[in-house]
């Protein structure tokens, strides 16, 4: 019973009063989530505009996302505009296979949380598939106002992708695709992390991007957490900020990018591997960072006359069979020239680009391509109709000829 109590008062948090009979107590004040529906019922709350300041909202189950586009607790309109300010523990349950997409102009943030001012704690995630223009992470896109310090202990996560990709703003002007970590992507100022993991992750982003925490800003701690297992990927499609060094992108295993005032205290990490996401060819105004992409998008084209520009060096294992439009040129203007490496592999090559019988593929000056198995599609046909124009200093290398095909080598080639 709460003595000289009165209606003015205000409980403490996680505690609320109740007034039965002219008897006051103070009881905690907790909700429980215990299915995929009242998860997403609390979530459409908070973006509704429930604080739930001062209320525990607890995790009583186990919960399975497959099939559902999930949309994050709260957002960062304004920054922030809608947030949880309670407390939510997990109670050690794992939420699998959470699908998140956030999109929104300038302020994307893709996450459990997409905006936290409270605590979140105790919460295990599997298998997340993660996708944002902005802020993204496995738990937390953007965390705290300023005004509240929000808490971050005992989360984890463990395999998945999340991936922020710079959004158009205008025509060839692009901006954000930054702020991304494994389980938190921007930590505002006074945000305290403890005691999380990140393991069998892929994360990508332009910049400010890292296994844990993709920024951490003035008097952010983070401690005692760790990051295994993990790919980081730098996408460097965009490069809206003109930078000359991979340094500059700030990649890293632990922090992205941290403010100088930011405690990081005993935070570990092994096997976290590198990545760099460029473009590598284009079509007309289309730029693709994987030549297998470039391929599939002229695959079984009917219109002649296909440029394929080649913008860099590439090693990269054909994974399908292609069909190519007629006349298909692979060119470059790399100065020096390219190379192609498709890797040896046994049944698969060039000569996929050309199964069908009189199809014409060009291989300009300056382009090498090495590490194929066959070349071209008497494989099949048995027909001398397909054609491979090899011109300039362009290179074949270990290459294998079916059949009746036919290779007309131009002047100072090589094969």
């Amino acid at each position: 019973t709460i003595v000289g109590y009165t209606s003015n008062m205000t409980a403490p948090d996680g505690w609320k009063f109740v007034t039965e009979e002219g008897v006051t107590t103070l009881e905690l004040d907790v909700i429980t989530i215990s299915t995929v529906e009242e998860l997403m019922a609390f979530s459409a709350a908070v973006n509704g505009g429930e604080r739930y300041a001062n209320k525990i909202v607890r995790l009583t189950q186990d919960l399975d996302m497959t099939g559902i586009d999930f949309v994050p607790i709260g957002n960062v309109s304004g920054y922030p505009s809608k947030s949880f300010y309670g407390v939510f523990d997990g109670q050690n349950h794992t939420i699998r296979n959470l699908t998140v997409s956030d999109t929104t102009e300038k302020f994307a943030s893709a996450a459990l949380f997409g905006s936290l001012c409270g605590t979140v704690q105790n919460v295990k995630l599997e298998n997340v598939n993660i996708t944002s223009s902005h802020y993204a992470a496995a738990l937390v896109g953007y965390s705290s106002d300023g005004n509240t310090t929000a808490v971050i202990k005992n989360c984890h996560v463990d395999g998945g992708t999340v991936t922020s990709t710079p959004e158009e703003v205008s025509a060839g002007t692009y901006d954000n695709g930054d702020k991304v970590g494994g389980l938190a992507g921007y930590l505002a100022q006074g945000v305290a992390l403890e005691g999380c993991t990140v393991k069998n992750l892929t994360v990508t982003a332009y910049r400010d991007v890292a296994g844990l925490v993709g920024y951490a800003n003035t008097g952010v701690t983070v401690k005692n957490s760790s990051v295994t297992d993990t790919t980081v990927v730098s996408d460097h499609r965009y490069n809206y900020k003109n930078y000359d060094s991979d340094e500059r992108y700030d990649a890293n295993a632990i922090i992205g990018e941290a403010s100088s005032s930011a405690v990081l205290t005993d935070n570990t990490f092994s096997n976290v591997n590198f990545a760099i996401l460029e473009n590598v060819a284009q079509i007309g105004e289309t730029v693709f960072s994987s030549i297998n992409a470039a391929f599939a998008a002229v695959n079984g084209q009917s219109g002649d006359n296909v440029t394929i520009k080649i913008l860099k060096d590439v090693t990269e294992e054909l994974t399908t069979d292609y069909f190519f439009a007629k006349n298909v040129t692979l060119a470059t203007d790399v100065e020096g020239g390219v190379t192609l490496n498709f890797g040896f592999v046994f049944g698969r090559g060039v000569w996929a680009l050309l199964a069908t019988k009189g199809h014409v593929l060009n291989i300009e000056k300056d382009v090498t391509i090495t590490n194929l198995s066959q070349l071209f599609g008497g494989y099949y046909s048995n027909d001398s109709s397909d054609v491979v124009n090899v011109g300039g200093v362009a290179k074949l290398q270990q290459l294998w000829a079916c059949w009746d095909d036919v290779v007309n080598v131009l002047p100072t080639a090589r094969i």
